[in-house]
């Protein structure tokens, strides 16, 4: 540190002298000339002129080896220190000469105009070298003794004392040069240290950016390992559903379906909050029907919420301009939440429309929430009455993501509640205008019976349960595992099909994107396709908005690729 602390010293000294270096040439020269003249009618025009030369002359040296030294990309202290000391003994030697060249005993005024020079002199060399005490020192020995020595030479009373005066005059500048190099110390060291510690703040602001992006990184990569096998439960449970006829397994695949549940909502809670760290989740406002997001949520909920009772008293008019994909997770975590902290009674959810905005409440009679924890509730991973973790409960992300994304749609979330009796979470939103999309925004039905949909995915497990799955809908199924095996299967079948359900990563390296597009270009049709992923990093870029219709993360909700399908065919379609 001291090592580092010295050079630091060295170079802003070094920076100090030399941004002023062409002024203090200009002053010198200017100085030196100006003695001249004043001396120009009492002695030797010669002997003037060769002093002139050699002033001007010391302080170009000094000014050009300032320049050099300053231009240098290697920075030696030593050397730097060593030229300060020999320019400051050059000049103070040359001008420090000036009463022995020339002095006139019996000359008041050349009496007058050297102890001016001197004391002026004296003052200027503090300034310049006001950084580095043994600048000083040198510059005024060299430029003091000559003038003092020449002073007691004269062996006269009056110039004893001058040269007296003139060794008391030097000391108190020898003192404050002395301090004044403290002062530049105790600066330097203020400024060395808050240097390090910007240096210590950028280090460790990048290693936490570095820890994020491989926090993203490692949860963009493995996210789509961990969800392939989730994602096969999923649609193998959902596959053999309608082939049990015996009460017990229906008992089993219930059981079995809510743990799924379960995981699946954890999982997507941190995808959720993955999303949001990489600022892959966009706000894109429409006019919306909230009645009916509401009502397919709250259908959603109907058998987790069994043991109490679950009201949708939204207006089915009102219309919101809002970003449909966040005000449904967001309505879908407080619903969530709501039915979890409340063992009987009720959850309503109603609106208050006014002219250009409306409030969405969100009432509940479950347990409520102390005042001093209402704040904490928006943190990560806190919890309220879950002090065993129990899983059913989720990680404790719900109202976190919900107050991540009410910022990013610019919706006023605000929460009420009372220890036992309940809360109250408020939405204001802004009232939207009835379109005719919105006016036909209602739950659809989609029949796949007879209608040829291609699967994609490089996932043998994955590929069967979709295929179980759709095929449960009497849909005709071609399953490949890469491009060319999917080329190669539709060039021996009739049908057109009338679906692409493929996964984003594929075999050598290819894309889902790239699957779509070749099977488009194929029967030049815009064929619908939905894309399914694990990567929290790729929705949002263009070449995916460009060619899939919907873009849907792995483990898939059930409900939520029904509602896609639905979406992209049309019940009237035959093959």
């Amino acid at each position: 540190m001291d090592s580092d602390f010295n050079y630091y010293v060295a170079k802003e000294r070094g920076r100090q002298i030399t941004k002023n270096a062409f002024a203090s040439f200009i002053s010198e020269a200017g100085i030196s000339s100006l003695i001249m003249y004043l001396l120009w009618d009492m002695f030797a025009h010669g002997k003037l002129l060769l002093w002139l030369l050699a002033a001007v002359t010391a302080s170009l040296i000094t000014f050009v080896f300032k320049l050099v030294f300053r231009s240098r990309t290697e920075f030696s202290p030593p050397r730097w220190y060593a030229l300060i000391l020999f320019c400051s003994v050059l000049q103070g030697s040359v001008w420090g000469i000036v009463p022995v060249l020339f002095f006139d005993q019996d000359n008041i005024l050349f009496l007058a105009i050297v102890i001016s020079f001197y004391t002026g002199c004296t003052s200027g060399g503090l300034v310049v070298n006001a950084t580095y005490f043994p600048s000083f020192v040198a510059f005024g020995l060299a430029f003091s003794l000559p003038f003092i020595g020449s002073m007691i030479y004269q062996g006269e009373q009056p110039y004893t004392s001058i040269a007296i005066v003139a060794t008391f005059h030097i000391l108190p500048f020898l003192y404050i040069s002395y301090n004044m190099q403290s002062l530049f110390l105790e600066s330097a060291k203020i400024q060395f240290n808050r240097a390090n510690l910007l240096d210590d703040l950028a280090q460790e602001k990048k290693a936490v950016e570095q820890a994020v992006d491989a926090k993203d990184r490692f949860l963009a990569a493995a996210s789509h390992d961990l969800r392939q096998p989730l994602n096969a439960i999923n649609l193998f449970m959902h596959a053999l559903k309608p082939l049990q006829s015996k009460q017990s397994g229906d008992e089993i695949i219930d059981k079995v379906e809510l743990s799924l549940k379960g995981l699946n909502s954890m999982l997507h809670s941190l995808l959720d909050i993955a999303e949001l760290d990489a600022d892959n989740v966009q706000n894109r406002p429409t006019h919306l029907s909230i009645y009916t997001l509401v009502e397919s949520i709250v259908i959603e909920y109907q058998n987790k919420s069994s043991h109490l009772e679950l009201l949708n008293e939204v207006d089915r008019d009102l219309i919101v301009f809002c970003d449909q994909t966040i005000l449904y997770r967001v309505i879908r975590n407080l619903l969530d939440n709501a039915i979890k902290y409340t063992k009987h009674g009720q959850v309503t959810l109603e609106c208050d429309a006014r002219a250009e905005s409306c409030v969405l409440y969100i009432r509940d009679s479950g347990i409520g929430i102390e005042q001093s924890q209402i704040d904490k509730v928006f943190t990560e991973f806190h919890q309220i009455d879950n002090p065993e973790r129990d899983r059913s409960k989720g990680l404790g992300l719900g109202l976190s993501i919900v107050s991540r994304l009410c910022d990013l749609a610019n919706i006023e979330l605000c929460i009420e509640s009372k220890l036992g009796h309940g809360t109250t979470v408020s939405l204001g939103l802004t009232t939207g205008v009835r379109t005719a999309s919105n006016d036909n925004d209602v739950d659809r039905q989609a029949s796949l019976a007879g209608l040829l949909v291609i699967v994609i995915d490089d996932d043998e497990s994955i590929r069967e349960a979709m295929e179980l799955f759709l095929t449960a809908q009497h849909a005709v199924v071609i399953s490949a595992e890469s491009i060319e095996d999917t080329m190669r299967k539709l060039a021996t079948n009739n049908h057109l099909p009338s679906l692409i359900i493929s996964d984003y990563r594929l075999r050598n390296e290819t894309t889902g994107t790239q699957a779509i597009e070749c099977i488009r270009e194929e029967y030049n049709r815009d064929i619908p396709a939905i894309l399914i992923t694990g990567d929290t990093l790729i929705t949002e870029s263009s070449e995916i908005q460009d060619l899939a219709d919907y873009v849907l993360h792995k483990p898939i909700d059930i409900n939520e690729l029904q509602k896609s399908i639905a979406d992209l065919i049309d019940p009237n379609t035959v093959n």
